[in-house]
């Protein structure tokens, strides 16, 4: 499947830009959790905005990582973006009212 990243679609790109950011800042929060359950180099407790307080935690190594994983594997495979971008348009759950929610509810932790 050839799908163009410039395929008429805007209101599907900014939702896919919206979950991404939401997602990776989860990513980041997961992975501390993980390191501070099972012990490894993450040092600060989580407050505040839940991304950037987890992102300081980790080493920047960790970060980096995680961050070009999602990159290649989604904003880089023309297959599943165009499958995340399509989920973001269609579904319900997705609306733009909830995401725009997830990211003042994101903001304000």
């Amino acid at each position: 499947m050839n799908r163009s990243w410039y395929n008429d679609n805007p209101y599907g790109k900014m939702k896919l830009a919206v979950a991404a950011t939401i997602l990776v800042e989860e990513m980041l929060m997961a992975e501390w959790l993980q390191e501070k359950t099972h012990g490894g180099p993450a040092t600060a407790a989580p407050t505040g905005i839940r991304g950037k307080v987890a992102a300081a935690a980790l080493p920047e190594t960790q970060i980096v990582d995680l961050v070009h994983c999602f990159s290649r594997e989604v904003e880089h495979s023309d297959e599943n973006r165009g499958l995340l971008e399509d989920e973001l348009v269609k579904r319900e759950e997705f609306c733009l009212k909830a995401l725009l929610a997830a990211v003042v509810e994101w903001k304000n932790r």
